[in-house]
């Protein structure tokens, strides 16, 4: 979420699915493009990283979310997919226009990735 004095809400949001992996696998990510036919590739050299993103609202919506709904992501990540799909919603719903819309969707953000908050107990017995 970024701030735009232009619109009415005076903040844009840009949902954004993301998979980083080290350079190596490049041409793997390169294979999400083709099949999914949307999103781009954005190498950071000085990592050696590359990442999969795709922003567009309407892949999201079509074709990213129906994909991981149907091949569920393990793991703590499924969490933040969990979050995503959700903030995906009210962003097609047109909730991201309002006030009330912008708040659920900060709290979702709030928690997601490095802010969420592990139970590590419940992280251990996923090891296993």
């Amino acid at each position: 979420m970024s701030s735009s004095p232009s619109t009415k809400v005076k903040f844009i949001v840009g949902p954004e699915f993301k998979l980083t992996q080290h350079y190596r696998d490049k041409a793997w990510l390169e294979s999400f493009i083709a099949y999914f036919e949307c999103g781009n590739l954005h190498i950071r050299s000085n990592e050696n990283t590359v990442d999969y993103r795709c922003r567009n609202l309407a892949d999201l919506n079509e074709k990213i979310i129906p994909f991981f709904q149907k091949h569920s992501i393990l793991g703590v990540k499924s969490n933040d997919f969990l979050d995503l799909w959700k903030v995906i919603s009210i962003m097609v719903n047109k909730g991201h226009l309002t006030d009330d819309g912008l708040d659920q969707i900060q709290i979702i953000k709030s928690g997601m990735n490095k802010q969420r908050l592990v139970d590590i107990s419940l992280a251990k017995d996923s090891l296993y």
